[in-house]
């Protein structure tokens, strides 16, 4: 604008840049008279669950790896794929990729009036991805749809129980959080344990011959 005196360009100040914190380390004031933060209520069985150094990431980190580990052995018989099976798997990861966000809110919350509401989340989460992974696996099991053929129909059904039963037990846990909390905590753990056992009808050390191997191993026999 014409007239108007141009004013310097302020010189940053080094001192305050080099005193300034890292932007992960800035933390909200709670200077707020009207904010109601939740109050630490401690029970004795959750006490070991609380942050820092608390034991929810390492029951997380337990749960996952049996999670990622029965997911990786449903592959051993799943031989084929459509669109509709890699949509579920998807939705199935997601829940996985989820996991760590109810972690933190267990960890942080499992002391306070809203550790009902934390373990809620938790456990809910939970159920989600066995609801997802029992209708991953019936997908490709109902009607050896994806499954190696050889698969014996037995050990077949016996698997899909088994999720089933895991899908309904995940669902209590998450309805039995509000009525305790600390039976809740210690079912999801159970099952945990549960479904690291071998699976129905597999033997250790022996893996089942897949439907590639059994054509193989007749066409080399008919050349023979």
């Amino acid at each position: 604008m014409r007239g108007s005196a141009s004013k310097p360009i302020p010189r940053l100040n080094e001192k305050k840049i080099a005193e300034a914190k890292p932007i992960h380390q800035i933390r909200p004031s709670l200077d707020y008279p009207n904010l109601v933060l939740p109050t630490r209520s401690a029970h004795p069985a959750l006490s070991h669950l609380a942050a820092p150094g608390s034991a929810a990431p390492k029951i997380s980190c337990f749960g996952n790896s049996t999670i990622w580990a029965n997911h990786h052995n449903r592959f051993t018989y799943i031989v084929r794929s459509d669109h509709i099976f890699l949509f579920l798997n998807i939705l199935f990861l997601m829940c996985v990729a989820f996991i760590p966000f109810p972690t933190a809110l267990l960890a942080e919350y499992i002391e306070s009036e809203e550790r009902t509401t934390a373990v809620a989340i938790y456990t809910g989460t939970l159920a989600m991805t066995a609801i997802f992974f029992t209708l991953l696996w019936y997908y490709a099991a109902n009607g050896y749809r994806l499954v190696d053929r050889p698969l014996d129909p037995v050990t077949l059904r016996a698997m899909t129980r088994r999720y089933m039963a895991g899908m309904v037990l995940y669902a209590v846990t998450f309805a039995l959080t509000f009525v305790n909390v600390v039976f809740s905590i210690t079912l999801v753990v159970g099952l945990a344990l549960l479904f690291i056992l071998p699976e129905p009808g597999s033997r250790p050390g022996k893996l089942e011959a897949s439907a590639e191997d059994e054509q193989a191993a007749t066409e080399k026999s008919n050349g023979a």
